[in-house]
C-alpha cells in the first residue's frame, strides 16, 4: 500500500481541477493507494491573499478573471461565474476545521476526501459561501454528516490542534502550495498541476522497486 499525503485547500482551483486526476488515480490504484487529506490556509484570509495579494492585479475581480481562464483548461469543470466576482468567501479555515472535526468524529480518508469535494462543489459550481458555517452544515448533512456530532471537536480546540499539525507538516516539508503529493514518507514532493501519468510513474515506482533496496543518501 502506497501512502500519499494529499495537501490542498479547499478554495484552491487547481486543487478542484486536480480531483478529476485522484479520482482516476484511486480507481487504477484501487486497494494500492490510499489519499491522506491534509489542509493547508493558503486562503486562510482571502482579503490578505486576494484583496491585498492582488491589489495591482485587480484585487478580487482580477482573480476572479485568473480563476476563470485557469478553467478553461479542463473542460469538465462548470464554474460559476460568480465566484470571487461576487460571492467571496473570507477564509478556508472554516471549512477545514469542519474537515478535521469530520475526520476526528471517525469519518474515514475517502469520505474526507468526498466531503472536501462537495465543499468545493458547493463553492465554484453552485456559488456558495462556504467560509459560513451554515453553508457548510447544509454540504455536510448533505453527504449524511451528523453535525451535531462534530461539535465536541470545534468546541474542545480538538480540530484545531489537527489543523494545526497540518500547517506543521507543511513547514517540515517545505509544500509550496496546493495541491501536493507527499510520498515515499515525505522523501517525493509533487506539487500544483502535475499530469496523471507523473503521478502514476512515481507510484509505479514506488509499488514496484524492482531491486532497489530504498531510498539513500549522503
Amino acid at each position: 500500500m502506497v501512502k500519499i499525503d494529499y495537501i490542498s485547500d479547499v478554495l484552491c482551483v487547481w486543487a478542484w481541477a486536480a480531483e478529476a486526476r485522484n479520482e482516476e488515480l484511486m480507481s487504477n490504484f484501487d486497494g494500492q493507494v490510499e489519499l491522506i487529506p491534509k489542509f493547508i490556509n493558503l486562503f486562510g484570509s482571502t482579503e490578505a491573499r486576494i484583496g491585498q495579494g492582488w491589489k495591482e492585479k485587480g484585487g478580487f475581480d482580477g482573480f476572479a478573471k485568473h480563476t476563470i481562464e485557469v478553467v478553461d483548461k479542463f473542460p469538465e469543470l462548470a464554474l460559476n461565474p460568480r465566484v470571487w466576482s461576487e460571492v467571496r468567501p473570507t477564509s478556508s479555515m472554516t471549512a477545514h476545521l469542519y474537515l478535521k472535526a469530520a475526520q476526528l468524529s471517525g469519518a474515514d480518508n475517502r469520505q474526507i476526501l468526498q466531503l472536501a469535494s462537495s465543499l468545493r462543489h458547493a463553492f465554484f459550481v453552485e456559488a456558495k459561501d462556504i467560509s459560513c458555517s451554515k453553508e457548510i452544515s447544509a454540504v455536510f448533512v448533505a453527504q449524511g454528516i451528523d453535525i451535531s456530532a462534530l461539535f465536541p471537536f470545534l468546541e474542545d480546540g480538538s480540530a484545531y490542534a489537527s489543523l494545526w499539525e497540518d500547517q506543521l507538516l507543511r513547514e517540515a516539508q517545505q509544500i509550496k502550495g496546493s495541491p501536493s503529493y507527499l510520498l515515499d514518507g515525505g522523501r517525493q514532493t509533487l506539487f500544483g498541476n502535475v499530469g496523471y501519468r507523473v503521478i502514476e510513474a512515481n507510484i509505479n515506482e514506488l509499488l514496484n522497486p524492482g531491486s532497489k533496496e530504498g531510498a539513500s543518501w549522503c
